[in-house]
C-alpha cells in the first residue's frame, strides 16, 4: 500500500490486539459502602444534579392506588454534598414510595456539572443558586431495612412515564410492579443496566482515581439528557430543561436517532455525554478514556443502526417477580451470552499484530458469525483500490511540488492523466481515468478511478530536487471512488478530511540489491484526520455485501519513515512479494477511531469498533509495522503482518482504551441483541476487558470476568436491570460467591464443582452455570 491514509487504517485495525493475561474483575457487593446505622428503616441516598445542597427531601406512600402529596412518612434536608439520611417507622416495610426532592430558589445551591455551562453565568464546577423551585422524583418498589435512593433525571423520566398510567385503586403489590416496571424501561432505554433507583450519584467535578466508571459514565448519560435538551431549546434553566425532556419522554419517548430533528435522541444524549466527559478529563486531569470510548462507541453504533421511532424501553422480563425467579433468569442471561461467544477466543486476544491480519472482523469471530459480507474486506481487489488511492495521492502530491518549483501545472504523473486547477492557494485535482496498480507486478487489476482531491496550501516551502513537499498547513478534502473487479472503494466528502500544521513529506525511488519501491519521510507539528468511507462488492445477481465505515485520528508531533518495496528474481526479474514498513515516532495519539458497519442494516450482524488511544509516555517509543503481500504464484512466500511497539517498559508504554459495539443474535434467542466489549491496555503486556455489556428486550446485564485458558470462568461479576448480582472469584483454587438481590439480600450460593460451578437458591432449587 502507497497511501499514508491507508497506513493510518493499518495501524487502527493493528492496536487493539494487545496481551490479555488476566482481566480485571470487580470487588463484588453492593455499589454503595455500607455503614453503621440506627436499627430500624433507613433511606440513604444523593440528589443526581451535581452537589446540591439545602435541598428539601419528603417520602410520601400510596393510600388506596394514589400518592399521598399532602403529608410525607419522613423527609430531611441534603448538606453540602447533596447526600441525605431519612429515618422511617417499620410499618413502611415493604411498601412503594415516592421520593420527592426540591431545590429551593434563593436556598439551595447547585454546583454546575453541564460542560456547556448551567446558566446565571456559570460554568463547569461553578456553585450558584436556584431562581425557581426544582422538583426531581424517585420511585421504590419496596422499601426495606437500608434502601438506597438517589434521585436523578433518569429516575425523573420513570416517575413521569408512570404518572400517564393510571393506578388508582389498584394494591400495593400491583403498584410495586408498575413501578419496577416503569424504572426498568428508563435503565434500559438509556443503557444503565443497573437498578435504577440505588445508582450512585458521584459529583462529577470531584471525581478520583477509585471512583467506579460504571457510575461515573450512568451520570454522564443522567447530565448528557440535560445538555441535549439545553442544546435543544435553548434554555439554561435546570427546571425548565427537565420539564421540557420529561414532557418529551413520558408523552412520545426517545428514539435512537432523530430523523427530522424535532425530538431529542439517544444519540444526542451519548454526544453530549462524551463532551461531558472529556471536558471533565480536561479540567480535572482524571483520566476518563475508558466511559469515553464505550459512550462513543454505542453513539457511533446507533448512528449506523439505530431506529427512529420513539420507545419507551422494554421494562424488565421479571417485573414484580420474586428474588429467586429474577436470579434464576440472570443466570440464564450469562448462560446464553457464554454460549454465544467464544471465551477461549475472548481470553486469548495475544498480540498487537492479531487484529492486523483479521481486521475488525476477528472481534466478530468472537460471536462465531462473522457478516455475511466478511468476504469484502478480504478481497484482494481491496488492496488494490487501496494501491490505486495512494497513486493518485502520490500523484497530487508531486504535481504539487513541480507546480511551486516552476509554476507547472502537471496533468500527468507516470503516464496517467489526470485534471489540475489552481485557485489562490487551493489546488483541485481530478481522476476520471483508469489506472492499473498491478502492472508493475505483471499482473492485471484495471482500477477506474473518479476522484476529485481539493488540497489548500498554507505559505508552501519545498524541494522539486529532493521532492519535498513541506508548507505551514495543509487541508486536503478527498471524494469519489475507486472501482477494481467487482470491488468499489467510495469517500464520502466531509469538508477537510486531513488537517496538519507544519507538514513535511519527501518521496523517493527506494532502490537496494534486488529491491525497488518508494520511500517516505513524514513528519508534522500536528495532524487531524476524520474519513468517511465505503467498501462495496457486487456479484453477477447484485450487490453482495458493502461497509461503511469511519477513521479519525488526532496526532502531536510525529515523524513516519514509510517505506513500499518489492524483491525481484535475479534471473526471471519476477517480484514474487511486496513489503511495506513504517516506523513511527509519535509526541501524541489520540481519537483514535475506527468504526465500520455492515450495510444493508437487516443483516443479522452489524458492528462498530472503536479504538481510542493516550498521548504517548514519551517520544522514545517507536511504533514498527510491517506487511508482506504474497502473489499467488509465490510458492516460498508466507503472509505476515505485524505491529509492535519499542521502547516500552512498566513505566512507559501505549496507553490505549478501546470499545467493540455490536448488533448481533445470541443463541437461544429470536431478538436483535446490542453487546459491548470495553478494553483497557494498563502495561506493555496486559490488556483488561474492562466489562461487556448485553442487552435484549427486557433483559440486560454487565459482566465482567476472567477467564483461563480453555475459555472457562474463574471470576465473575454480572447485574442486571433488576438490580441481581451474580458474582463469583477462585480463592484457594476453589469458585465461590454468591447471588444477590437489588438490596444486597442473598438468593443463592455459588459453588465450585469442578467442571462446572453450582447455583443452590436459598429455597433449594439449583442449577449449572
Amino acid at each position: 500500500m502507497r497511501c499514508f491514509p491507508v497506513l493510518l487504517l493499518v495501524l487502527t485495525l493493528s492496536i487493539l490486539g494487545c496481551k490479555t493475561e488476566k482481566l480485571k474483575t470487580p470487588d463484588a457487593g453492593a455499589s454503595n459502602p455500607q455503614k453503621p446505622y440506627p436499627d430500624g428503616v433507613v433511606l440513604e441516598g444523593t440528589v443526581g444534579l451535581g452537589s446540591i445542597s439545602g435541598a428539601e427531601i419528603s417520602v410520601h406512600r400510596f393510600v388506596g392506588g394514589e400518592v399521598e402529596w399532602q403529608s410525607s412518612i419522613g423527609s430531611g434536608k441534603t448538606d453540602d454534598s447533596g447526600r441525605f439520611i431519612i429515618e422511617l417507622e417499620d410499618e413502611y416495610l415493604g411498601s412503594p414510595a415516592i421520593v420527592k426532592a426540591v431545590g429551593l430558589p434563593n436556598i439551595s445551591r447547585l454546583r454546575c456539572t453541564l460542560s456547556a455551562g448551567c446558566g446565571q453565568g456559570s460554568s463547569l464546577g461553578d456553585v450558584y443558586q436556584l431562581n425557581e423551585p426544582l422538583e426531581l422524583f424517585l420511585m421504590i418498589p419496596s422499601i426495606q431495612r437500608l434502601t438506597y435512593s438517589n434521585p436523578s433525571v433518569l429516575s425523573h423520566l420513570a416517575f413521569k412515564a408512570f404518572e400517564k398510567s393510571p393506578v388508582s385503586g389498584l394494591s400495593a403489590e400491583l403498584i410495586s410492579y408498575e413501578i419496577e416496571r416503569s424504572n426498568s424501561s428508563v435503565a434500559s432505554r438509556f443503557g444503565v443496566l443497573r437498578d435504577l433507583p440505588s445508582i450512585p450519584s458521584p459529583d462529577l467535578t470531584s471525581l478520583n482515581e477509585s471512583v467506579d466508571f460504571e457510575d461515573v459514565r450512568a451520570m454522564a448519560i443522567n447530565m448528557g439528557v440535560l445538555q441535549a435538551t439545553q442544546k435543544w431549546i435553548g434554555d439554561t434553566e435546570i427546571a425548565d430543561i427537565l420539564s421540557a425532556v420529561a414532557n418529551q419522554y413520558a408523552v412520545v419517548g426517545l428514539p435512537d436517532v432523530d430523523q427530522t430533528e424535532e425530538l431529542i435522541a439517544f444519540t444526542d444524549v451519548l454526544r453530549e455525554a462524551a463532551h461531558l466527559v472529556s471536558s471533565l478529563q480536561r479540567v480535572y486531569g482524571i483520566n476518563l478514556n475508558s466511559v469515553l470510548t464505550q459512550l462513543d462507541a454505542q453513539h457511533l453504533l446507533l448512528a449506523y443502526v439505530g431506529d427512529s421511532t420513539p420507545s419507551l424501553g422494554a421494562s424488565s422480563y421479571t417485573s414484580g417477580l420474586t428474588s429467586i425467579e429474577k436470579g434464576k433468569t440472570l443466570a440464564d442471561n450469562v448462560r446464553r451470552f457464554a454460549s454465544s461467544v467464544d471465551l477461549k477466543k475472548l481470553a486469548g486476544l495475544t498480540s498487537l499484530s492479531q487484529l492486523l491480519n483479521d481486521g475488525p472482523l476477528s472481534i466478530l469471530d468472537l460471536f462465531n458469525a462473522k457478516p455475511t459480507s466478511a468476504d469484502v474486506l478480504d478481497d484482494e481487489d481491496v488492496d488494490h483500490a487501496m494501491s490505486a488511492l495512494g497513486f493518485v495521492a502520490e500523484a497530487a502530491f508531486t504535481s504539487l511540488i513541480d507546480y511551486y518549483a516552476d509554476s507547472v501545472v502537471r496533468t500527468s504523473y507516470e503516464g496517467t492523466e489526470f485534471q489540475h486547477y489552481v485557485a489562490h492557494n487551493s489546488h483541485v485535482f481530478g481522476f476520471q481515468t483508469d489506472y492499473d496498480p498491478c502492472e508493475d507486478l505483471d499482473e492485471s487489476c484495471p482500477t477506474k478511478l473518479n476522484l476529485n482531491l481539493i488540497i489548500r496550501v498554507t505559505r508552501f516551502t519545498g524541494n522539486a530536487g529532493t521532492k519535498t513537499f513541506a508548507p505551514d498547513a495543509l487541508d486536503i478534502s478527498v471524494a469519489g471512488s475507486a472501482e477494481v473487479g467487482d470491488i468499489r472503494v467510495a469517500i464520502s466528502q466531509n469538508d477537510f478530511q486531513f488537517r496538519s500544521i507544519k507538514p513535511s513529506i519527501s518521496i523517493s525511488d527506494y532502490i537496494e540489491d534486488v529491491w525497488v519501491g518508494d520511500d517516505y519521510l513524514v513528519s508534522a507539528d500536528a495532524m487531524r484526520v476524520r474519513l468517511p468511507f465505503e467498501v462495496t462488492k457486487t456479484s453477477m445477481t447484485g450487490e453482495s455485501g458493502r461497509y461503511t465505515a469511519s477513521f479519525s485520528m488526532d496526532v502531536g508531533k510525529f515523524r513516519l519513515h514509510y517505506t513500499d518495496r518489492s524483491v525481484s528474481d535475479g534471473d526471471s526479474g519476477d517480484r514474487s512479494k511486496v513489503v511495506s514498513e513504517g516506523l513511527w515516532r509519535i509526541k501524541a495519539l489520540e481519537n483514535l477511531k475506527f468504526g465500520f458497519v455492515e450495510q444493508p442494516e437487516e443483516k443479522l450482524v452489524s458492528a462498530i469498533y472503536l479504538n481510542q488511544a493516550e498521548a504517548l509516555a514519551s517520544e522514545t517509543l517507536i511504533l514498527k509495522t510491517s506487511v508482506i503481500h504474497c502473489e499467488p504464484e509465490a510458492v516460498d512466500c508466507k503472509e505476515k503482518s505485524d505491529l509492535f511497539i519499542e521502547g516500552e517498559s512498566d513505566d512507559q508504554f501505549l496507553s490505549i482504551n478501546a470499545s467493540a459495539a455490536y448488533k448481533t443474535k445470541l443463541k437461544g434467542g429470536a431478538d436483535t441483541a446490542f453487546a459491548q466489549l470495553s478494553f483497557s491496555r494498563n502495561s506493555p503486556t496486559v490488556t483488561a476487558i474492562e466489562n461487556i455489556q448485553v442487552s435484549y428486550p427486557g433483559h440486560g446485564a454487565i459482566l465482567t470476568g476472567s477467564f483461563n485458558s480453555s475459555g472457562g470462568m474463574s471470576a465473575l461479576n454480572a447485574t442486571n436491570i433488576d438490580g441481581v448480582k451474580l458474582f463469583f472469584n477462585t480463592v484457594s483454587g476453589k469458585r465461590r460467591g454468591e447471588v444477590q438481590g437489588a438490596t444486597g439480600d442473598k438468593i443463592a450460593d455459588v459453588i465450585d464443582m469442578g467442571q462446572w460451578v453450582k447455583i443452590q437458591y436459598i429455597n433449594g432449587d439449583f442449577e449449572s452455570l
